[in-house]
């Protein structure tokens, strides 16, 4: 007779979801997945506005930080364990749009709470997204870059899964 062994709980402290769902994460897909704080990235000469980003743990300084891209998949773990944001990224780069000059509208970038951005995920408004990044404390989150050549789409589902690009 095999004795299995009993967890027992910690009385008065909630588990910390996002280091198990990481390792969930991680065995299906393996280096692909990275556990982090969210960070928007500012780097005037470079960037020309904040690009969101994600601080990978154990990684110092710049070596640390991992771009969100188009495709990924990001799961944000917010206040009291609630799930912030959990999806396939798809920018907008038409929300919040704010021309340079009102004498030359078309040209400009998107806004949020002030600050030049690059983009705001699809379905959001440009503060809201960017309430996510613009913390004190930052919010935890899982990125999952996909293999080079693939990428996360959505599904009717809303299950993500990889497809090859349609790039050649």
């Amino acid at each position: 007779m095999s004795q299995s062994k009993k967890i027992i709980p910690v009385v008065g402290k909630e588990p910390d979801w996002l280091p198990i769902l990481h390792e969930i994460f991680r065995r299906q897909h393996g280096k692909h997945a990275k556990i982090g704080k969210l960070l928007a990235w500012f780097d005037e000469p470079a960037t020309e506005g904040f690009v969101w980003s994600l601080h990978e743990d154990g990684k110092p300084g710049y070596d640390g930080v991992v771009e969100i891209e188009d495709g990924d998949y990001l799961f944000v773990l917010g206040r009291n364990d609630t799930v912030a944001f959990s999806g396939v990224i798809s920018p907008d780069r038409r929300a919040g749009f704010t021309p340079y000059d009102p004498k030359h509208p078309r040209l400009g970038q998107p806004v949020a709470r002030g600050r030049w951005i690059h983009w705001t995920q699809q379905g959001w408004q440009p503060d809201d997204w960017a309430k996510l990044f613009f913390k004190r404390k930052p919010f935890r989150a899982i990125l999952i870059k996909p293999p080079k050549g693939k990428r996360f789409h959505a599904t009717p589902r809303k299950k993500a899964v990889w497809k090859k690009s349609m790039l050649p």
